[in-house]
């Protein structure tokens, strides 16, 4: 008569360590042989990747954080929303109703660093439209904030102020020299793009050189570059690059939304911070 193998309680073979027991939830592990703990090198390597995951997602909260407060000190005539693909990716336009650029309509993206919003990560401003002036380069429509933020410092530096120097960048004019009393009552932003102008840190030569040259020639480019902005081909086009869309005017549907806008602050009808619930 064949023997029988030895089994433990639960039926299992246990003589023999091929016939480890493969249990729900277990890895067939060889019997008695324990896995080999992590080295110093594997745990080291495990909570640097658990602290980056923690620095990103903090850095992403202090990211709303700001875009929160930024929408209560905007600067007046500046948008902004963010990317419909990244949360570091703000889309912004900006109304000019004065100055040389009156009129224009120009959008613009605010693209912030991975380490951003700590030290050394100042934010990358491009223009979407051909906008003529001398701290803007006319193809690639960047300007270099470098120039008013050389060293970012995170916790005091943000989007805002980079903002405020660009709404300041269109309500320059041509004329006034470093020194005279016009420049002195010129906030740092102002001060700093006169500045730039005069020791030739600009973007755009040509727009420079008429800047310091001749003015009438500036301005008149300046209105073609307004205008330009407003054409319908350009206004209205569906960029993918942007989360700010324009559409020409329907007074079926617009004119019920601007007269809710008018009413209550609110394109849903009821007042800010109030819920359709509480009216």
């Amino acid at each position: 008569m064949m023997k029988k193998k030895d089994t433990g309680e639960d039926g299992h073979a246990d003589s023999d360590p091929k016939f480890a027991p493969h249990r729900r939830g277990q890895k067939g592990v060889v019997a008695g042989k324990n896995p080999a703990p992590d080295s110093i090198e594997d745990r080291r390597i495990r909570d640097e990747i658990h602290r980056k995951k923690r620095e990103h997602t903090l850095k992403n909260y202090q990211i709303m954080i700001e875009y929160k407060h930024l929408k209560q000190h905007v600067p007046p005539g500046i948008y902004i929303l963010p990317s419909f693909t990244s949360m570091r990716t703000w889309c912004g336009v900006i109304f000019l109703r004065a100055g040389a650029w009156k009129s224009a309509i120009f959008r613009f993206t605010i693209d912030m660093p991975d380490n951003y919003p700590g030290n050394n990560a100042c934010p990358k401003i491009t223009f979407l439209n051909e906008v003529f002036h001398p701290m803007i380069d006319l193809q690639t429509g960047e300007m270099d904030l470098s120039l008013r933020f050389p060293t970012w410092v995170g916790g005091k530096h943000y989007i805002l102020f980079c903002l405020k120097y660009v709404k300041q960048l269109f309500y320059l004019r041509p004329g006034i020299k470093i020194g005279d009393e016009s420049y002195m009552k010129l906030n740092e932003d102002g001060k700093c793009i006169y500045q730039c102008i005069n020791e030739g840190k600009v973007k755009n030569e040509e727009a420079t050189r008429l800047w310091l040259t001749d003015k009438k020639r500036f301005m008149e480019m300046c209105h073609e570059c307004s205008q330009m902005s407003l054409l319908p081909e350009i206004l209205y086009a569906k960029r993918q690059d942007s989360s700010l869309q324009f559409s020409i005017w329907d007074n079926n549907h617009h004119e019920n939304v601007r007269d809710r806008v008018l009413q209550t602050g609110s394109s849903h009808g009821f007042q800010h911070g109030t819920s359709p619930q509480k009216r």
